[in-house]
């Protein structure tokens, strides 16, 4: 309409660009609906304040959150799990930064409980005795899930026999040395447009 009504080449191109942004115009609300000024994505940050013996199988228990926006993530701090709710894909970081095992080889791994399944690429690297042939990165531990129900994930020891998780006092005693973990949401999130933004793309498709 504001294009039919333009009788000058700076009028058409002043219509144009408004009919444009109109229609580009979008809004991205959390899964609950919520208007604008809510988290686009939800995200969380934790870590173990002091190092941690953890059996074989067993979960690395994070005891902190440094940061969290959102609704999607929680943490309990008494068994580490880390809920995730349906619907969305989220990307999982965790590392074991330091250890005071010393006899063997490590692995951390993400484990979804929910399902009892091992997900994403491990963490793994070799102790100060072991004569190894080979090498390790010691990289930190990833996954990318996308669960369909409310699902619990855990930071797990997927090696053989105990090992400690933190506590290394050599590069210094603070947080630096315990292990961590990011989760954040990619994925899930739909971009709607205001009523405004969706009248002017019905405008601009007649």
């Amino acid at each position: 309409d504001a294009l039919q009504g333009a009788a000058t080449l700076a009028q058409f191109e002043a219509a144009t660009y408004a009919v444009s942004a109109a229609a580009t115009v979008v809004r991205v609300d959390n899964a609950a609906g919520a208007g604008a000024g809510t988290p686009v994505a939800s995200f969380m940050r934790g870590r173990r304040t002091s190092g941690q013996s953890v059996a074989a199988s067993n979960a690395v228990v994070f005891t902190a959150v440094d940061e969290s926006a959102g609704t999607d993530i929680s943490l309990n701090t008494t068994t580490g799990h880390i809920t995730l709710k349906a619907g969305k894909t989220y990307r999982l970081v965790g590392s074991v930064v330091s250890s005071t095992t010393s006899a063997q080889r490590t692995q951390w791994r993400w484990r979804n409980s929910t399902a009892g399944l091992g997900i994403g690429a491990a963490q793994v690297f070799y102790s100060p005795s072991d004569t190894a042939g080979n090498s390790a990165s010691g990289s930190p531990a990833t996954a990318t899930i996308s669960p369909t129900v409310d699902t619990d994930v855990i930071l797990q020891n997927a090696s053989l026999l105990t090992a400690d998780a933190g506590g290394n006092t050599d590069f210094g005693a603070g947080a630096s040395v315990h292990p961590w973990f990011e989760v954040e949401v990619i994925g899930g999130h739909e971009a709607r447009a205001p009523s405004d933004a969706r009248a002017g793309r019905r405008r601009d498709r007649q």
